[in-house]
């Protein structure tokens, strides 16, 4: 005769110990704080990327810019061309460098020149342009052109985001 004996008997106001009661809190707050940290994290690398393209941009337009200049007229100090010269007519004043210094980009000629900088002007950028010359048998062979530009990251934590182009420019026979 197979009678069953329920040995744990519950009634109808049981409930969880506290015990399970603690444990389930403690794995429901992990799971909250990773899911919070994972979001937090996808929005800084979104930040880092969006910046990282605006910068990619104009470090683009300025070496193309470069790009399109004559030899002999790549010198620290020259105008990357008439429309960024300075001049009555012009737009902006947007030259190439005399020394190989930081210098800010928080600048109106830079917003002139590239819109999108305005993106990066609580980041504080700044751009460094260094211009070498090789010369071969005392006559001016090859220019290289580096530009880097460095900002604050987001959310203020962690090291500067930098981002840098190279341009060598052989002379036109």
């Amino acid at each position: 005769m197979g009678t069953t004996v329920n040995l744990r008997r519950r009634t109808a106001n049981a409930g969880f110990s506290l015990v399970e009661v603690v444990v389930a809190m403690l794995l429901v707050g992990i799971a909250f704080l990773a899911a919070f940290s994972a979001i937090t994290f996808s929005r800084v690398q979104m930040f880092r990327d969006k910046e990282l393209g605006v910068v990619t941009g104009f470090s683009l337009h300025y070496l193309e810019l470069v790009k399109a200049m004559r030899f002999s007229d790549l010198a620290g100090g020259a105008p990357l061309n008439r429309l960024y010269d300075g001049g009555s007519n012009s737009a902006a004043n947007i030259r190439i460098p005399s020394n190989a210094n930081w210098f800010s980009l928080n600048d109106t000629n830079y917003l002139v020149f590239d819109p999108e900088m305005a993106w990066l002007q609580p980041r504080n950028p700044e751009m460094k342009v260094v211009l070498t010359t090789t010369k071969v048998a005392g006559v001016d062979h090859t220019k290289h052109v580096l530009v880097q530009v460095r900002w604050d990251s987001p959310l203020g934590r962690g090291q500067k985001q930098t981002a840098r182009m190279d341009m060598v420019r052989v002379k036109d026979l």
